[in-house]
C-alpha cells in the first residue's frame, strides 16, 4: 500500500480536555515501562495523553518541516539537521557534540547548511540579444560562467544559363568555453547577449554568392572581469566557408580558472562548376557546430535550395546550392547562451 500525507486536522486530539480525568499525565515510572499488563487498567486520560502527544507530534512536524534545535536534546548523530530560530538557519552535525551549546556557536560540531562547498543556490541562462542585468544570489562565493558566442550565417548562391553551378559557404560556429570564479559581483551581473548575423538573400545576377551581415560577440561581466564569447564569422561572397572567432577569454582574469575555452568551428567551403559541361554534384558548405547546437546542413545542385538553418545554440548557418538562374537564400545562424550558475565555494 502506499504511504500518504496524512490530513493535517484542525484541531488537535484532546486539547480541549487537559484536565484529570480527561487527561491525565502519566508518572516517569509508566511512561518507561508503558501499560502494564492485565489487572492493571488502561486509564482514558493515560491514553488521551499518548494520543494528544503523538497528534501534536506530527502536525508539529507537518508545519515545521525541520525539527527546532533543542539544547536538552542528548541524541543528535552526526548527519543531523536543525533548524536554528535565533538566526533562522539550518545547520548540519558533522561531528559528534556535546547537547546545549547552540549550532551558531558550537561551529567546531555544526555547519551552516548554506555553507556547504558546492551547493548550488541559483541557476540562470540568458539567450535574449541585448543588455542584461540581474541581481547575485545571496551567499554566493564561487560562480561557473559557460556558454557560446553567435554562429555566422551561409552564403546564398545562383548558377547560371551557361550552365554554371554555384554553392556557397556556410558560417562559422560560435566559440564557446567554461570559466570558474571566486570573483562575485557587488551586485549585480551584466552583460550583452550578441545579435545574430542576418542570413543573406537569394543573389539575382548569374554566377555569383551572396554574403550576409556578421554577428556580434556575447559578454559576462562580474564588474572585475568580462568573459567574452566570439560569433562565429560569416561566409564570404567567394564560396569560401566562414572563419571561428577566438578562443572565449576572461580579462583580466581575477581569481578565474580556465576550464574550457575553446575556438568555433570554422564553416565548409562551397564549391563551383563551370563550363559546357558542367561537374555535378556541386556540394554547399555545411555550418559549423558546437556542444551548444548543431550547423546547418549543406546543399547539392542536385536538389538545389536555400541553405540551411543551424539549431540550438551557436550554429553557423549552411551555405545554398543552385544549378539554375533561381538563386537561393543563405542559412541563418543562431544566436548566443549564457549560463551562470551561483554557489558556495
Amino acid at each position: 500500500m502506499a504511504i500518504t500525507k496524512p490530513t493535517v486536522d484542525t484541531a488537535t486530539w484532546g486539547n480541549t480536555n487537559t484536565s484529570s480525568p480527561d487527561m491525565v499525565t502519566p508518572a516517569a515510572g509508566m511512561v518507561n515501562t508503558g501499560f502494564l499488563a492485565y489487572p492493571v487498567k488502561l486509564k482514558r486520560g493515560h491514553l488521551n495523553w499518548l494520543i494528544n502527544k503523538l497528534h501534536q507530534g506530527l502536525r508539529y512536524y507537518m508545519a515545521q518541516g525541520m525539527p527546532a534545535w533543542d539544547a536538552s536534546e542528548g541524541q543528535y548523530a552526526v548527519g543531523s539537521v536543525v533548524y536554528y530560530s535565533v538566526t533562522n538557519k539550518f545547520y548540519r552535525l558533522h561531528t559528534a557534540s556535546p547537547a546545549g551549546t547552540a549550532p551558531s556557536v558550537d561551529t567546531a560540531h555544526w555547519i551552516d547548511l548554506m555553507l556547504i562547498s558546492g551547493l548550488r543556490l541559483n541557476r540562470t541562462v540568458i539567450t535574449t540579444p541585448g543588455a542584461f542585468s540581474f541581481s547575485k544570489t545571496a551567499g554566493c562565493t564561487l560562480a561557473v560562467i559557460r556558454g557560446v558566442g553567435c554562429g555566422g550565417v551561409g552564403a546564398g548562391a545562383r548558377g547560371s544559363n551557361n550552365p554554371n553551378n554555384r554553392a556557397g559557404g556556410a558560417g562559422a560556429s560560435g566559440s564557446w568555453g567554461e570559466f570558474e570564479t571566486t570573483t562575485i559581483p557587488a551586485v549585480n551581473w551584466t552583460g550583452t547577449i550578441g545579435a545574430v548575423g542576418t542570413a543573406p538573400s537569394a543573389p539575382v545576377v548569374d554566377d555569383t554568392f551572396t554574403q550576409g551581415t556578421d554577428s556580434t560577440s556575447t559578454a559576462v561581466s562580474d564588474g572585475t572581469n568580462t568573459y567574452t564569447f566570439p560569433a562565429g564569422g560569416k561566409a564570404d561572397n567567394a564560396g569560401n566557408g566562414g572563419a571561428p572567432g577566438a578562443a572565449p577569454s576572461a580579462s583580466p582574469g581575477t581569481g578565474v580558472t580556465t576550464k574550457l575555452a575553446v575556438p568555433g568551428e570554422g564553416g565548409g567551403a562551397g564549391m563551383v562548376s563551370a563550363g559546357v559541361v558542367p561537374i555535378s554534384p556541386v556540394r554547399s558548405g555545411k555550418g559549423g557546430s558546437c556542444p551548444f547546437g548543431g550547423g546547418g546542413a549543406d546543399r547539392s545542385d542536385l536538389n538545389s535550395a536555400a541553405g540551411g538553418a543551424a539549431g540550438g545554440y551557436g550554429g553557423g548557418g549552411g551555405g545554398a546550392a543552385s544549378n539554375s538562374s533561381t538563386g537561393r537564400a543563405g542559412g541563418a545562424c543562431t544566436g548566443a547562451y549564457i549560463e551562470i550558475i551561483e554557489l558556495i565555494g
